[in-house]
């Protein structure tokens, strides 16, 4: 008879099924050998997907012309130090004496990917003998073991588990390796690796996001009015104003002029205009809160200041005080059955892996991998909980009886102190026992009802445990009652409301959280009745300030991808879609499949999978895209995520509505219902050859512009970070480099990123104890500096003496010299002022489209008479105002105008323009899109004829005729002498500068961008 051969994932695992089964089981190589089972254990993954270099030679090196990275047939090889492992795994399923394999992995996706691979790569499957699956949610005892190996499934029973688990490591690989090369090849500063993945995407778009609205984010005023009102007993309640029946008041505070309004069915001419206050009790203005002040205290008032609040104490009249009547009360106890109008509050629900990170992150601060390690911990080595790694939050239903059994454990362990006899598994059974709600086959987090040694857990796991198992009593304690009072006090025309919960039952929230505490003030709300008139004794007008957005963290992160629904774009309400597009609008295609998506997420468990989520939030701290400022604290994106998210805001393949489909397509193949492995990736390589295109079609120039520190002193270039330099994009035709080492003879060994940034924006640099080639130290403050002699570098102050033959500071009467034939650059100037731009050149008319009426504009100036180049761009293109438009200025606004008709008709009407009055192009409609449809050539061909310098890199690829023959190059920049300045590239050079040919090209065009499609013609 043969031997049964049980595939277990970690040796741990591997020694509790000994206990269980044999326990003279003898250890061999990578297993322990008994008379009837083979139980072989696993180091977690052993396999892994081969590099791209094994693949093709080519795909060695990071070159965007070698992408996609796209193999007809996906290999695998063991991970590096496993290769003795898996031959020995290897050796024992080839046996002879294998009668069966029973996998025993964890009970996943992952661990059953584990597993299949072996069996794979193996040769096992070949061999036809049968496979079982060991499945189970509860802790590993020995009777656990025994009684779930009766009753074992065929493997095939989780062959879709399986598929999805293998589709979402193709997934990851193919849009890991693409989006990180085509990104990093265009994008990446030097040295670094743009790392980017399915998740990582979609995770950097909503932290920056969160991010950017938070850093645009102005803070509005308003005011709001409280009133302490008074009963005949004395007793004082507190009541804010909520709404009012219009009117001004008596001018005791200043007031907005009544504004008159054109009548309608609802008002006379000369009514004021009522106030609208989209947030209740909130004033947008201060003087409609001034009005309803002056109406409410119309015998007069006295204010006192205080803080950020005014108090005001209203006048008696000759009838005495101000008066209110309580004209609403909801929520009186009955004296005949106390219990009517009392509200429930359900327990929570049983912890899953999702639900445990964000609860421990909100009490604890821990991060999400942080929080999963620990349950891991638990589970596999302690045995305290069941298995970790779920989705569901409920048990199933067979699990009642067990229930009893754990909560007899927990009252004799006393982890936690709880009343037996306040629980009701009975009455709780349907809500906590639903075997429609289970996912995957795994039920909910649950003690394992092993007994707990406190003593062998640290600090952080004992928070955890005790965390699982308060849930776990706490969902079968009663429900938390309550009543909600709430009171309206009329005041002539304006009323005031207050509210106050009393709680009638803690239940489960008193032994949850510790104890119960009421919402709202220790007012008398309860002693007040219908029409008992009250007394005005206070007013309070506080005036505060909306909050800015608060940060992601990791529980607000979490959440954002569970409720992944809500970013799809192309939500469009019934309501909200008559109104954008007619009341006669139907639903297009698009839309329609958009709400079936958004519907079907709703219904999945968002982006990513629960065990994945926090490992890819930590590999983005450690790459340096996002920052985690503290335990419990937010999130943030550094530069090198900022950067990252430019470069991917516009690829659709790395969007939320593309990694939504795909999500949804790996639960789909999981559950089978429709998808299938083959299709998936099918998809995944179409989005990744749509990508590689998208970011090949992107000019380098605006790649650079991405990572430029600074803009060239000399031709206003992007200056970017170079092995040994800081130098312009342009370089050597432009001669401008700020070598790292400047400064080392003076014992400073590299001039840092941020120091050379602020070089360039015209700064000074704090240098501490450089160092005199005799030893003394000195201090000093450094500016970027030019001489003939020593080139560029760092010039002192007064407080440190400048060593012999450095470098002095650069002045328009002695500029540097500049070896720079092509192209012509204009005079350098002081590196602490920007560069000094001419004169406009008179306009020149142009025979077909030169605006006309538009005359001469104003030079845009920011404060401190700077130049604006966003403003003096978008004016050039839209105006036709004859400026200096480099190619900084022109790439700066195609980087931070995202809609730009909008955006530069608010900045250009600051400046007194009125948009009505710009001559826009004929079906063009943002800036973006003039420069891909290819007429940028035509619109430097019409800056040229206008004077203005046009060396901004075109970056068009055109077919030339030359006398050498008929070939393809890339435009570069176009010269004032009708002759296009082209590189020409070998297609098969990947860009080599040693395979590039410069020349001048004469070129032609038909017309320019105001017209119809130019047509180029270049010929030489």
């Amino acid at each position: 008879m043969g031997k049964q051969l049980i595939l277990t994932e970690k040796q741990r695992v591997a020694k509790k099924f000994v206990t269980a089964l044999d326990q003279n089981a003898a250890r061999g190589a990578f297993c322990f050998e008994g008379d009837r089972h083979i139980i072989v254990f696993l180091s977690g993954h052993l396999l892994r997907l081969v590099s791209p270099a094994k693949y093709k030679e080519e795909w060695r090196k990071f070159s965007l012309p070698s992408l996609p990275i796209d193999p007809e047939t996906f290999l695998f090889e063991p991970i590096p130090g496993n290769e003795k492992h898996f031959a020995a795994v290897k050796n024992h399923l080839l046996r002879s004496d294998i009668d069966s394999v029973v996998i025993a992995t964890d009970c996943g996706r992952e661990g059953e990917v584990i597993a299949r691979l072996i069996l794979q790569e193996s040769g096992f499957a070949e061999t036809r003998r049968p496979v079982f699956r060991f499945w189970t949610s509860g802790a590993l005892t020995p009777e656990h073991v025994r009684e779930t190996m009766g009753r074992l499934l065929p493997s095939k029973d989780k062959d879709s588990l399986f598929q999805s688990g293998l589709a979402r490591m193709l997934a990851d690989w193919l849009v890991g390796f693409n989006s990180t090369r085509a990104l990093t090849c265009r994008f990446s500063r030097l040295g670094e690796t743009m790392d980017m993945g399915r998740v990582k995407a979609v995770i950097l778009r909503l932290l920056m996001q969160r991010q950017l609205e938070r850093e645009n984010f102005v803070p509005e005023d308003f005011w709001t009015i409280k009133g302490r009102f008074v009963t005949r007993s004395g007793a004082e309640f507190l009541a804010g104003w909520v709404s009012t029946g219009g009117g001004g008041g008596t001018g005791f505070l200043p007031e907005k002029p009544t504004v008159e309004v054109e009548t309608d069915s609802g008002s006379e001419e000369g009514e004021p205009t009522p106030p609208s206050h989209e947030e209740g009790s909130r004033f947008r203005d201060k003087y409609e809160a001034n009005r309803a002040v002056n109406r409410i205290c119309c015998n007069g008032l006295t204010w006192q200041t205080m803080k950020e609040s005014l108090r005001i104490k209203p006048n008696s009249g000759p009838e005495g005080p101000v008066r209110g009547k309580v004209v609403d009360v909801i929520g009186q106890v009955k004296k005949d059955d106390p219990t009517i109008g009392l509200k429930s509050v359900l327990p929570p629900q049983l912890f899953s892996l999702t639900t445990l990170q964000q609860e421990a992150h909100r009490l604890y601060g821990f991060s999400l991998d942080l929080t999963e390690s620990i349950a891991q911990h638990l589970s596999l080595e302690l045995d305290l909980i069941t298995y970790p790694r779920t989705e569901s939050t409920v048990l199933n239903v067979g699990m009642l009886d067990h229930a009893k059994l754990l909560f007899q454990v927990l009252e004799k362990d006393k982890i936690l102190e709880f009343d037996p006899d306040l629980l009701n598994l009975e009455k709780e059974s349907s809500r906590i026992f639903d075997d429609k709600q289970i996912v995957e086959d795994h039920h909910a987090i649950i003690p394992s009802g092993q007994p707990a040694d406190m003593t062998r857990l640290n600090s952080d796991q004992k928070k955890i445990y005790q965390l699982i198992v308060r849930r776990f009593i706490a969902a079968f304690y009663p429900p938390y009652q309550y009543r909600s009072i709430r009171v309206d006090v009329q005041v002539g025309e304006d009323t005031f409301r207050a509210s106050k919960t009393i709680v009638a039952n803690g239940g489960w929230k008193e032994f949850y959280h510790g104890s119960v505490k009421p919402v709202g003030r220790r007012d008398c709300l309860e002693e007040l009745s219908t029409d008992m008139v009250v007394s005005l004794k206070y007013l309070f007008v506080h005036h505060a300030h909306t909050n800015t957005p608060p940060m992601l963290n990791d529980a607000t992160l979490l959440k954002a991808l569970i409720h992944f629904d809500r970013y799809i774009v192309g939500e469009t309400e019934p309501e909200c879609t008559e109104v954008i597009q007619g009341p006669g609008h139907k639903p297009s295609t698009r839309e329609t499949d958009l709400e079936g998506l958004k519907r079907a997420l709703r219904a999945s468990s968002g982006v990513g999978t629960p065990s994945s989520r926090g490992r890819i939030v930590r590999e983005m701290i450690d790459n340096g895209m996002v920052y985690r400022l503290g335990r419990g604290k937010g999130l943030e994106v550094q530069e090198k995520g900022r950067t990252a998210y430019q470069a991917i805001e516009h690829l659709e393949a790395l969007g939320y509505e593309t990694s939504a489909r795909w999500e949804l397509a790996l639960t789909n193949i999981a559950r089978g219902q429709g998808e299938n492995l083959t299709s998936f990736v099918s998809s995944v390589r179409l989005g990744m050859r749509d990508l590689v295109e998208n970011v090949r079609a992107i000019p380098q120039a605006l790649a650079d512009e991405l990572n430029a520190i600074g803009v060239c002193p000399l031709c206003a270039a992007p200056v970017v970070e170079m092995a040994k330099s800081y130098s312009c994009r342009n370089y050597p035709q432009c001669n401008f480099a700020l070598w790292k080492n400047r400064l080392a003879p003076l014992g400073k060994e590299e001039i840092s990123l941020d120091e050379a940034r602020t070089l360039l924006e015209g700064g000074s640099i704090s240098l501490k104890k450089l160092q005199y080639k005799n030893g003394k130290t000195f201090d000093a403050t450094g500016t970027l500096s030019h001489s003939p002699e020593h080139g560029w570098g760092v010039a002192f102050d007064a407080k440190g003496k400048p060593p012999s033959g450095a470098p002095a500071p650069v002045s328009v009467a002695n500029p540097p010299t500049v070896v720079s034939p092509k192209p012509p650059q204009p005079a350098a100037v002081s590196p602490a002022r920007p560069p000094v731009r001419p004169k406009d050149p008179a306009p020149v008319e142009m025979a077909c489209c030169q605006p006309k009426g538009v005359g001469s504009l104003p030079t845009f100036r920011r404060p401190g008479n700077q130049s604006d180049p966003t403003l003096e761009a978008a004016a050039t293109f839209w105006l036709g105002t004859s400026m200096i438009v480099t190619k900084g200025d022109l790439l700066q606004v195609l980087r931070q105008i995202k809609n730009p008709l909008s955006n530069a008709a608010e900045a250009l009407s600051k400046q007194g323009i009125s948009l009505e009055q710009v001559p826009l192009p004929k079906g063009v409609s943002s800036l973006w899109d003039l420069v891909r449809r290819g007429e940028s050539l035509a619109t430097a061909e019409w800056m040229n004829k206008q004077g203005i310098q046009a060396n901004f890199g075109i970056y068009q690829r055109i077919r030339y005729v030359s006398r050498a023959g008929e070939g393809e190059g890339v435009i570069q920049e176009l010269r004032p002498n009708n002759a296009a300045y082209v590189v020409i590239c070998k297609e098969d050079s990947g860009g080599d500068n040693e395979a590039c040919i410069e020349r001048e090209i004469p070129y032609e065009l038909t017309c320019c961008y105001r017209c119809k499609t130019p047509g180029a013609r270049v010929e030489g």
